[in-house]
């Protein structure tokens, strides 16, 4: 008998970063990204004086998170639910001033999942009575909408509070990523360049947001098992 049974979709996004695949940076992805799953390491990366001005570098000065405290970074909540690495064969434009005009390379490609806590949604957007699906099915509509800040402004009593509720997720999500991932991947090439293990530094590191996701998680069910 199969006993895996569908648990039902839900909402969350991925992203993707890609750089050159080196064996060197084999060691200190694994670090950067397992960690990712314990906020409480990321609200203290985030905490750490010395980090402060790296990140705030690398976010930049008309960054919305430009300005942030220990109160947004207390606000934080688990974002990673899961991450897979591939390798493909990679040709670029050169970056702006290079000597190559087209780069060929092997990329090695890190894709991030990231799911919605709808619960913690409803909670926020005080909308713990809203049927599951009514709650899924609005999250999911600012998500895909092409621009998400009119979507915001033509919206007005439970569906704006919820709107505002996964905004917020959004955001928190963007400074994980960047604040934290990015930053991280780009402090240890830094270490690796400035040992001389590499020659240089990269000249960029990319990275994707694929806005709207279906996660449905099939889940085996042990039916010999007493309730």
């Amino acid at each position: 008998m199969n006993c895996y049974q569908m648990s039902g979709y839900e909402l969350g996004t991925y992203m993707e970063i890609y750089l050159p695949k080196k064996a060197l940076y084999q060691q200190f992805l694994f670090r950067v990204l397992t960690r990712g799953f314990k906020i409480e390491t990321v609200r203290e990366h985030f905490r750490a004086k010395e980090n402060r001005p790296g990140i705030l570098r690398l976010l930049g000065p008309k960054s919305p998170w430009a300005a942030y405290d220990d109160e947004y970074v207390a606000q934080l909540r688990p974002f990673l639910y899961g991450y897979s690495m591939y390798e493909v064969d990679g040709v670029f434009k050169g970056s702006e001033g290079s000597e190559n005009a087209v780069v060929e390379e092997r990329t090695q490609v890190l894709r991030l999942l990231f799911r919605i806590d709808l619960e913690q949604v409803a909670k926020d957007a005080n909308a713990e009575t809203v049927d599951r699906n009514v709650l899924r099915a609005t999250a999911s509509d600012y998500l895909r909408a092409h621009d998400r800040q009119a979507a915001f402004q033509r919206s007005s009593g439970q569906e704006r509070r919820i709107y505002d509720a996964v905004r917020m997720w959004r955001d928190q999500l963007g400074f994980f990523v960047f604040g934290y991932i990015v930053y991280e991947l780009g402090k240890n090439i830094d270490a690796l360049c400035s040992a001389d293990s590499i020659l240089k530094t990269e000249d960029e590191i990319w990275v994707t947001n694929f806005a709207n996701m279906e996660l449905d998680r099939v889940l085996w069910r042990d039916t010999n098992r007493v309730p």
